[in-house]
């Protein structure tokens, strides 16, 4: 898929920046599935602190599997930045989504944008819809409601 995505590779591995890309993209496909899930039936605040633990538990994982810790904050800031990028992207279309990504995943190269980007978005279906449909049937709670 990487290949056809444009994404250069080595020995079967993109780059660290692409893989570090593909990862904010599922992050945030993840963290737009729960939002979508649960909109208007727990309160935003329960909603962000879920999403919280989630990129905590993201980052540790990161730490432990090699990641200085110092560069963390700086990871956090890019995963702002394209969570910021995607949202707008996704206000216009599911494509809008897809192009944004690709922007960022191919390093400037500029692959078949339309087949490519139609490739991210329904990837990013693929992988939002068995998370939203389990989310669907759970009660949320925030800990202080037990």
């Amino acid at each position: 898929m990487l290949a056809r995505l444009g994404v250069p590779v080595d020995e079967s591995l993109p780059s660290e920046t692409a893989a570090e890309e593909l990862m904010i993209f599922h992050m945030w496909v993840h963290s737009r599935a729960v939002q979508l899930s649960f909109f208007r039936r727990v309160p935003d605040s329960t909603i962000r602190d879920v999403l919280d633990h989630l990129h905590r538990a993201v980052f540790e994982d990161m730490v432990a599997n090699g990641t200085a810790r110092a560069r963390i904050p700086v990871f956090e800031q890019r995963v702002g930045a394209r969570y910021a990028a995607y949202y707008g992207a996704a206000e216009s279309s599911d494509q809008s989504v897809g192009r944004a990504v690709l922007e960022h995943l191919v390093e400037g190269r500029r692959p078949r944008l339309a087949a490519v980007a139609r490739m991210l978005t329904s990837r990013a279906v693929e992988m939002a819809s068995p998370l939203r449909d389990f989310l669907d049937g759970l009660d949320l709670r925030s800990e202080s409601e037990g």
